[in-house]
């Protein structure tokens, strides 16, 4: 089970490298997530970062250091957008890579 802690409006899933969840669309694997709640209209937005290489997760030591990577990548895409959640009218799902790409 993955824990969960909220700052503000953001709602921040803590993986650890027992707790990642796989995502099926990219073949890969998420490894920093939160959700971005407007505070208005209980939409929100959903900022993946997915790990699509394998050999960035063949080790203890590679998947922990991505964990920490994705992270800090997090962290910067959530200041970024955070703003932009005040606006939805849906919910949305941005999906990065651990390089900060967007994936579509």
């Amino acid at each position: 089970m993955v824990a969960r802690r909220w700052v503000d409006n953001v709602h921040y899933y803590e993986y650890t490298p027992l707790t990642l969840e796989y995502y099926p669309r990219l073949d890969g694997y998420t490894i920093a997530r939160a959700d971005v709640y407007a505070r208005e209209g209980g939409y929100h937005l959903a900022i993946l970062v997915i790990v699509i290489d394998r050999r960035a997760i063949r080790d203890p030591a590679s998947l922990t250091n991505a964990i920490t990577r994705g992270r800090a990548l997090l962290n910067r895409l959530v200041e970024e957008y955070r703003g932009g959640a005040e606006h939805l009218t849906d919910n949305v799902t941005l999906i990065f890579d651990l390089d900060g790409r967007f994936l579509p």
